[in-house]
């Protein structure tokens, strides 16, 4: 896919305090000022990315507690406590969340 040229500028006029507060913002977002003001006005859904180490830790915690899971419901199923697809289906729904965490949020 060719990278679309962008040739042509559009000058605006904007108040010192209107530059600055489009500044912070496009920082906020981790975005060009150009690719920023270009974006949002083409209507599109600029959301600030949240702490990228939190979300890993997160991600992490949530692997722990799919191995605490197994654990818990190996232990189960063995003493006849628990239906093993109820366990299955729990731990499949985490890695579900897992995904989506990753593609939404990474």
């Amino acid at each position: 896919m060719e990278k679309e040229v962008r040739d042509i500028i559009i000058p605006i006029r904007v108040s010192l305090n209107e530059r600055e507060e489009i500044n912070k913002r496009a920082r906020i977002v981790n975005r060009p000022l150009s690719t920023f003001i270009r974006e949002n006005s083409l209507g599109y859904d600029i959301r600030e990315k949240p702490d990228r180490k939190l979300i890993i830790e997160l991600i992490k915690e949530m692997r722990n507690a799919t191995i605490v899971i197994n654990n818990l419901g190996r232990e189960a199923h063995n003493i006849g406590f628990i239906d093993e697809n109820v366990l299955v289906r729990e731990k499949d729904h985490i890695k579900e969340l897992i995904k989506r965490i990753k593609k939404e949020l990474l």
